[in-house]
Order: structure tokens, then sequence, then C-alpha cells
């Protein structure tokens, strides 16, 4: 793999994993109309690892904060016109982490079987494009960061279990569940790349376990450092930026333009599976 091909699928991971259009839905439309392949689980173990130091870099004060609190507790920060403090949203991390792991385990056949559907994923995007056009619309709560509650929590969670589908973004299904359940925009979205934290863990910890068993549709590659140092930091970067100007973009409730976009480009996908393309 040459290195401007490995900064492009890095740039390409760092921007579709925090952007609410579904990097995984994108993955399977161009695995199944344009026979795109990726290099091998070693690369997207070094992709997945670099949009991990993304969101720690963007997002910095608030896992310092969790990391202190968890030793030092503090007596409570106000946020939203109520007290809450970093166990609490520890807690609520946890708690959210539930469904999704439920989710996961209960459904794995079925979103195995979707990853090989380009059709699938297009109708995917299409459902993330109706989400996005009604965030705006969603309640706006004033529950800030460290006081999400249980309830909210196992919300956000289940909305991330079900994003496991290729096509339903994780970013912008999280977001709208977060709004939707009483969040201030602000505290949905931090709230939301927080918890893609251990989801990325998680996709690193899959891959490397097909590794080891010498997955057929995840073989390693024999890739030189140079490619995976590049994709990993190309990776990091753009993802580091993605966060920030998703945040801003959630704060001013500017999410409209991505459900365009994944209306056009599910519409296209479906355009080109009916043609007999796929």
């Amino acid at each position: 793999m040459s290195l401007t091909w490995a900064a492009i699928l890095g740039a390409v991971q760092g921007l579709t994993e925090f952007l609410p259009v579904s990097s995984s839905g994108h993955l399977v439309i161009l695995q199944g109309l344009a026979g795109l392949k990726m290099p091998g689980v070693t690369f997207e173990i070094a992709v997945h690892l670099g949009t991990l130091l993304a969101v720690l870099i963007a997002l910095w004060r608030d896992v310092r904060s969790l990391l202190v609190g968890l030793w030092r507790p503090s007596p409570g920060r106000r946020r939203g016109g109520r007290q809450g403090s970093e166990r609490q949203l520890l807690a609520a991390l946890l708690v959210a982490l539930v469904p999704t792991g439920v989710i996961g385990l209960a459904g794995k056949d079925f979103f195995v079987r979707l990853f090989d559907s380009p059709r699938a994923a297009a109708l995917a995007l299409l459902l993330t494009g109706l989400i996005l056009v009604a965030t705006p619309a969603l309640s706006r709560g004033h529950t800030g960061l460290f006081r999400v509650k249980g309830r909210q929590a196992l919300a956000v969670g289940s909305a991330q279990g079900l994003a496991i589908v290729p096509g339903l973004s994780r970013s912008g299904l999280t977001i709208a569940a977060g709004l939707a359940c009483g969040l201030e925009p602000d505290a949905a979205a931090r709230f939301s790349f927080l918890l893609s934290i251990p989801a990325i863990l998680g996709a690193a910890g899959v891959d490397a376990l097909d590794a080891l068993k010498g997955g057929p549709s995840l073989a390693p590659t024999n890739l030189l450092p140079g490619p995976l140092l590049v994709g990993a930091l190309t990776a990091t970067l753009v993802g580091a930026v993605s966060v920030r100007w998703m945040l801003d973009l959630v704060r001013r409730g500017r999410l409209r333009p991505f459900a365009y976009y994944c209306w056009a480009v599910g519409l296209l996908t479906l355009v080109f599976t009916y043609l007999g393309q796929v």
C-alpha cells in the first residue's frame, strides 16, 4: 500500500467515524458497488486506534475530569442549573454500555448478514437522514453532561447498539437519542463521543480477534510500518477536527446538510442495485 492511499483511507475513517454519515455504511456500499476492499485487519486496527486517540485529544478535558474524579471526586459541578459529578457521568457511561452489549450480542448473526448487503446499508442511510432532519425538532432539555441519568444513558446506549446496522450513523443516532430524552445539545454530543471510546476499543478488539483466528474476511496483511503509521496519524488528525466540528454543529443545530448527503448516497445506491449492478 502506498503512503498516499493509506492517508486517504485514514482521512475517510476519521471523517466518517464521527460525522453522522455512517462509516460502516460507506464501507459496505463501496465493497458492494466498487469492489473496494480494506487492506486487512492490521490496517483497520491502526485506524481504529487513530480515531480513539482523536476522541481523547478532542475531549481531553472531559476524559481528564473522569480520571481525576475516580480518585478525587469533586463535591459537585453545576451545569444546567443542577449539580452533578464525574462519578455520576462515569456511571452513566457504564449504564449506556449495557444495552449496546445486549443488542450487539443478541443480534450478532443478523448484523453480520447486513454487512453483505449494500441495499440494506442504503435503506439505513435513508433512515439516518430522516433522523437527522428531525433532530432540531427534538425536545431539548437542560440536563448537563455531569447530570446524565440512568434512563437517559439507557436510551443513548440503545441507540448505539442499533447503530451496529451499517448505514445507521452511530453519532447521529446517539446524539438524537440524547436530545430526545432531555440532554442539552452540548451534553448530548459530548456524551455520544465519550461513549464512542469503548465502542472503538471494542471494534479494534474484534478486529484483533479476527486476526488471531485467521478469519477469512479480515485476513492480516504484511503492511510495512510506514502505511500503518500514516493511516493512524491521518485518522487521528482528521478525526480530532471532525469531533470538534461536530460538537459545534450540534450546538448550532446544523445537521440537516448531512441528511441530504445520506439521502443522496442511499438513493444512488438503491438505483445502482436495482439496475443490477450488485
